[in-house]
């Protein structure tokens, strides 16, 4: 096996753990998501910030963690699972982002630091939206279905990648199909069995988190390998902020759509 393919299996089973880590969190409580889930936004916002080469940047991260910090800390406090209750903190931080470029002297790239500051400020809700279904009942059962699921496929396809990527997701992708299909049948076997086990889903409803997260998961995940594999950044410290992005950014961004039907099927 090449550095190159270690490197690929590495990044998949990365995001398996992490996944497992978060659903294990969920089922624990609030405060403990929270906190595991903070960690990643800071990881993710740094590494996008690094990668888009953000003027700025150190404000930008600020801004970013600030109104992550305070999401969790509000939804986590708030009866009820209600996302919403993050948007008067991104308004907030949107017009603390326009100060914050107003006060930069000189003013290069103004537009793509405030681009980057609320894409963080994006990612961050979608991660905060794992925190957020936690208020319904059966909430942590269901977080866990969907972070289990996407873990899954993440790391079961990346694996089966090892043996053919033929033919490829994409032109040019180094993501195989029977990869993506072996992950998407590991997520359903995954949340069969752990649905099948939790009061609050049943099998039918288990297998539907876990496989409706692990499709956004997989389709992050063969979005951020297409950069890596067709426009890598061209300087080293770009190109390396990738990697943790490709790790966390397929399970952040399957936070919403866990959200939205964990509380249809839950409800």
């Amino acid at each position: 096996m090449s550095r190159a393919e270690l490197s690929v299996v590495g990044s998949g089973l990365a995001a398996g753990v992490v996944a497992a880590a978060l659903a294990g969190l969920a089922l624990v409580g609030t405060p403990l998501l929270g906190a595991g889930v903070f960690l990643v936004q800071v990881v993710v916002a740094l590494a996008w910030l690094a990668a888009l080469d953000t003027r700025g940047s150190l404000g930008a991260f600020a801004i970013a963690i600030a109104a992550a910090a305070t999401m969790d800390a509000v939804i986590g406090a708030t009866q009820g699972p209600l996302i919403g209750q993050a948007a008067p903190v991104v308004g907030v931080a949107l017009a603390v982002s326009l100060l914050h470029q107003l006060s930069r002297r000189p003013r290069p790239g103004a537009t793509l630091s405030l681009a980057g500051t609320m894409s963080a400020l994006g990612f961050g809700m979608c991660a905060a939206s794992y925190v957020a279904l936690l208020g319904e009942r059966g909430g942590d059962q269901a977080v866990a279905a969907a972070l289990l699921g996407a873990g899954v496929a993440l790391a079961v396809g990346r694996v089966a990648d090892l043996a053919t990527t033929r033919p490829a997701v994409a032109p040019g992708s180094r993501r195989g199909l029977p990869g993506v299909v072996a992950g998407v049948i590991a997520a359903i076997g995954v949340g069969a069995a752990y649905g099948s086990g939790a009061d609050a889903l049943g099998t039918g409803v288990g297998v539907r988190l876990a496989v409706i997260a692990a499709v956004l998961a997989v389709i992050a995940d063969i979005a951020v390998d297409a950069v890596l594999a067709q426009a890598p950044p061209p300087d080293e410290r770009r190109l390396s902020a990738l990697t943790p992005l490709g790790v966390l950014l397929p399970v952040v961004l399957a936070g919403p759509v866990a959200y939205v039907s964990g509380r249809i099927l839950l409800g």
